[in-house]
């Protein structure tokens, strides 16, 4: 009887998780320098990219010592909110009864005519506060969609890129080490470039 060794599963990790989770801690670190130091506006933004890039080279190694793969059959749809949803969630609203209240002095057809005027009313006043709404919504998650697509595709093509070069890393902390400084320090010296050209031309153009 042979003893085979057990085969250690690498885990598998969501591209879209990653990206959401980086988003928001890049959302979290970018508030609190901007908040905490008192410093020039290009100083803060130099120390945020020291500390993004702390971060960016913990969460590559890590990658890369577990030896992490992504789910290459992840889909990726768009799930735009329902206009039924937001006619259910909107209260009706109340006219008061106004026109009910002026048929009055008309008898009761009056009243009945008055009524059903209240009634209509409501009934589109409510629908078009859902459609705005449902509008305002869905514009709103386009934009965010359409600015993250490019930070998404560039995000996941670099990922990917590490994972596939650093296959050899995995368990191995040095190789993880030395692998994820290098990518890091690749995509910090360009970030960094484009932050001085900014600043180049900012300083120039008088601003």
């Amino acid at each position: 009887m042979s003893l085979t060794r057990p085969r250690l599963m690498r885990p598998k990790w969501s591209m879209k998780t990653n990206f959401c989770l980086s988003l928001c801690l890049v959302a979290v670190v970018t508030l609190t320098v901007l908040l905490v130091l008192k410093k020039s506006l290009w100083t803060e933004l130099e120390i945020l990219l020291g500390i993004l890039s702390l971060f960016m080279f913990i969460y590559l190694f890590l990658i890369l010592y577990y030896g992490v793969r992504f789910d290459r059959n992840e889909r990726y749809t768009v799930a735009w909110s329902n206009l039924g949803n937001w006619l259910d969630a909107t209260s009706g609203i109340d006219t008061g009864g106004s026109f009910t209240e002026g048929g009055s002095e008309a008898g009761l057809l009056g009243i009945v005519l008055g009524f059903i005027l209240d009634l209509l009313i409501s009934i589109c006043i409510t629908i078009i506060i859902a459609v705005v709404l449902w509008f305002s919504v869905n514009l709103l998650w386009s934009t965010v969609i359409i600015l993250c697509m490019p930070l998404f595709f560039f995000f996941s093509r670099s990922l990917r890129y590490v994972v596939a070069k650093g296959r050899s890393c995995r368990r191995n902390a040095g190789r993880s080490f030395v692998f994820a400084l290098r990518a890091t320090l690749i995509n910090t010296v360009w970030l960094y470039a484009i932050l001085e050209g900014a600043h180049y031309i900012a300083m120039h153009k008088g601003t």
